[in-house]
């Protein structure tokens, strides 16, 4: 028997009777799982990158803005200037993209911010200068010397899966060199496995860049962060599961609907009215839902989303009453 695409006034009321005040995972999902992929690819690639550091004269992390950064990349690279990319601007709005930098630079961190998918978009040319500015400044306050000024810049770029590592290696050579893709990208995590040989981006000053495999934080705190990492794409979505992923971003937004609801089964059904997509029987096709939900975040089409708009203003309330005692 065919399931009815229509919602009745009691099915509508139940739907919407309630909202999550936090999210919870399933009994039957254990939070270890964010921990099982790629161990041992990871591990790897990140001892690579402690090899090459000394080669190199700066650190490019992308990544998103607070939540999931992997400690290590401060803490063992920090011997070297580093810059922040913050890729996939596209995604949130102006105002929440100057909110974010201003509460960057108040903690100290040099931030750019990037859309590398789209062809020679204007932020890129932010990246380069920013490298050359930390440089000078780590030259001018004795952290960092060049040990040859007239040698090319190597840059290295680190950072969690999908995050955009290559897409912004290719988007440099397009912007300064006029050339096509030097390497791999994909919407899957896991594309780059290895560390690639130097890269050129750039021919004044000469600058190449080194690809790195993503590398998750070794400890996730909280089942939440786990779950902003799975909604951008830092594990592969049959991992966690497109319906939890796709419940959770219902709980952190509820785009505007019309009869606003966390309750993804009542969502995804009306969804998969939608896109007309039905199985045998008539039943709504939930994973194709599923499948489409995300991938209309992911590329923006759901509208401008901040996944860490929460912790943003806590971070805002713990910055100002240093800020006003100064």
């Amino acid at each position: 028997m065919a399931v009815s695409p229509y919602v009745n006034r009691a099915e509508l009321w139940l739907a919407n009777a309630s909202f999550r005040p936090s999210f919870r995972l399933p009994e039957h999902f254990h939070p270890s799982i964010f921990l099982k992929w790629f161990p041992g690819h990871m591990a790897k690639g990140f001892r690579k990158m402690q090899l090459k550091l000394p080669k190199c004269d700066c650190v490019v992390e992308i990544q998103i803005p607070f939540t999931g950064r992997n400690p290590k990349f401060q803490n063992n690279l920090s011997s070297r200037p580093h810059v922040l990319v913050l890729n996939k601007m596209d995604l949130i709005g102006m105002a929440k993209q100057r909110e974010i930098l201003r509460q960057l630079e108040s903690e100290g961190t040099r931030a750019v911010l990037t859309d590398s998918k789209s062809q020679y978009h204007y932020s890129i040319k932010r990246v380069v200068p920013a490298i050359l500015e930390a440089v000078k400044d780590a030259e001018y306050e004795g952290t960092y010397i060049r040990s040859n000024p007239d040698k090319p810049y190597n840059i290295l770029t680190c950072g969690l899966p999908n995050t955009g590592k290559s897409s912004l290696i290719n988007a440099l050579r397009r912007k300064y060199l006029r050339k096509g893709k030097a390497t791999r990208v994909g919407a899957v995590p896991g594309i780059t496995r290895s560390m690639q040989e130097k890269i050129k981006v750039c021919d004044e000053p000469v600058t190449y860049m080194i690809d790195t495999p993503g590398v998750v934080a070794p400890y996730i705190p909280t089942a939440e962060i786990g779950m902003k990492l799975a909604l951008i794409g830092c594990f592969k979505d049959h991992i966690v599961g497109e319906e939890l992923i796709a419940d959770y971003l219902l709980y952190v937004e509820s785009f505007g609907l019309m009869n606003p609801s966390d309750n993804v089964n009542f969502v995804m059904r009306q969804w998969a009215k939608k896109l007309n997509a039905t199985i045998s029987g008539g039943v709504p096709d939930y994973r194709r839902a599923h499948v489409d939900f995300l991938k209309r975040f992911r590329t923006g089409m759901l509208g401008h989303i901040l996944l860490d708009r929460q912790l943003l203003r806590e971070k805002q309330k713990n910055f100002l009453p240093t800020s006003f005692g100064q």
